[in-house]
């Protein structure tokens, strides 16, 4: 998980006092690679803790939800 690899870099440097959240937020737009805006960026540094655990979450619903679709498709 690259991004959340960027996301924990970022957020934990500005919370260090390492690096501005602005300039923090311009890398981490860049970095990822058009998947995030300026708000989004900043949204995931503010909330950096956490993020590869929600992350995680999110993947195993849409695991899941595809799964069902399948399943579905198959009893038609």
């Amino acid at each position: 998980m690259a991004l959340v690899d960027d996301i924990e870099f970022y957020g934990s440097r500005v919370d260090a006092g390492e690096i501005d959240r602005e300039v923090a937020v311009q890398l981490l737009v860049r970095d990822s690679g058009g998947g995030l805006t300026p708000r989004g960026a900043a949204q995931v540094i503010d909330t950096w803790q956490g993020v590869r655990v929600r992350l995680r979450g999110l993947m195993a619903e849409a695991e899941t939800a595809l799964d069902a679709l399948r399943s579905d498709g198959e009893a038609a």
